[in-house]
C-alpha cells in the first residue's frame, strides 16, 4: 500500500522522549510508521492507522534485523505509542493519540501544552541568532613601520650610512634608524660605531663579522661593550695564527 502524501507534524517532546535513547533502527522505524499513518479515513484503514509488516520495515531499514523488529514494536507497545492488530503478511498499527497532535483543531492546545518547551527552543534560537549576528570583533591593528621615502633626508643617518663598512638593506636600515629613534644620540651613535670599526672583531677575515646595519641598529649595538681583542675561546684569524707561528719560529731559533 501505498503511504500518504503531504505533510506530518512532530512535537518538539520528542527530542526528550525515551525513543532517544533507543537505537537508530528503532527511531527510524517510528518514524516510517508516522508516515505511513493515514491522514483520513482509507478503506479498511483508519485514520492514524497503518499496515507494516517486517519486509516493508526491512527494506526501508536494511540495518533493522527480524528480532529487533518486534522487540522495537513491543516497546513501542508497553509505552502506549501504538496499538497493533495482527494479520496474515503483517499487523495493522494504530498510532495512540494521532488526532491530539495531527488534528488542526487541537494544534493551539498543544501548544499551550508545549508552552515551556517551545520557551527553551525559543531561548535557545535567540541566543544563536545573537551569536551570528553579534558585531564581529575588529581585526587587531598591524604593527606599521614609520613611513620611510625613499630619498628623503633622516636627519643623521646619512652621515652613519657614510661611516658604516656595510653597504647593504640601505632602506631598511633608515627605517630602522627612524624606528628607534636615533636622531636624538647621534654623537652616540657615530662614536661608538667608529669604536666598533676599530675593534679586531669587525676587522677580523676581511670584515666577515660585520653585522647588517638594519642588524646593528634593532639590535642597539651601539650600547655594546667593546672588547678589543678575541674572546676566550673565540677563533682568531688566519693572519694572526701565521703571525703567531712566525713570532715562536723565532724566539726557538733564537
Amino acid at each position: 500500500m501505498t503511504p500518504p502524501d503531504g505533510w506530518l507534524r512532530i512535537d518538539r517532546r520528542l527530542a526528550d522522549s525515551a525513543i532517544m535513547a533507543k537505537s537508530d533502527s528503532w527511531f527510524k522505524l517510528w518514524m516510517l510508521i508516522l508516515m505511513r499513518a493515514q491522514w483520513k479515513d482509507n478503506g479498511r484503514l483508519k485514520r492514524g492507522q497503518c499496515w507494516l509488516s517486517y519486509d516493508l520495515a526491512h527494506h526501508v531499514i536494511p540495518a533493522l534485523g527480524h528480532s529487533n523488529y518486534k522487540k522495537a514494536l513491543a516497546w513501542y507497545r508497553s509505552e502506549s505509542m501504538i496499538v497493533t492488530a495482527q494479520e496474515p503478511r503483517g499487523c495493522v498499527v494504530t498510532v495512540c493519540n494521532w488526532d491530539r497532535f495531527q488534528q488542526p483543531d487541537n494544534i493551539q492546545s498543544n501548544r499551550t501544552s508545549n508552552r515551556g518547551v517551545t520557551a527553551t527552543v525559543t531561548a535557545i534560537q535567540e541566543e544563536e541568532d545573537t551569536r551570528e549576528h553579534k558585531e564581529p570583533t575588529p581585526p587587531k591593528k598591524k604593527k606599521t613601520h614609520p613611513p620611510v621615502v625613499r630619498g628623503a633626508t633622516v636627519e643623521g643617518f646619512d652621515q652613519f650610512w657614510a661611516s658604516y663598512p656595510l653597504k647593504v638593506g640601505k632602506l631598511a636600515a633608515r627605517r630602522a634608524w627612524v624606528t628607534h629613534k636615533c636622531a636624538t644620540r647621534i654623537p652616540v651613535m657615530l662614536a661608538s660605531l667608529e669604536k666598533h670599526k676599530a675593534s679586531s672583531k669587525w676587522k677580523r677575515d676581511g670584515g666577515q663579522y660585520i653585522p647588517h646595519p638594519t642588524t646593528y641598529l634593532n639590535q642597539g649595538r651601539e650600547f655594546d661593550e667593546i672588547d678589543d681583542g678575541p674572546s676566550k675561546g673565540e677563533p682568531q684569524s688566519l693572519d694572526e695564527l701565521r703571525a703567531q707561528r712566525r713570532a715562536r719560529q723565532e724566539r726557538e731559533a733564537g
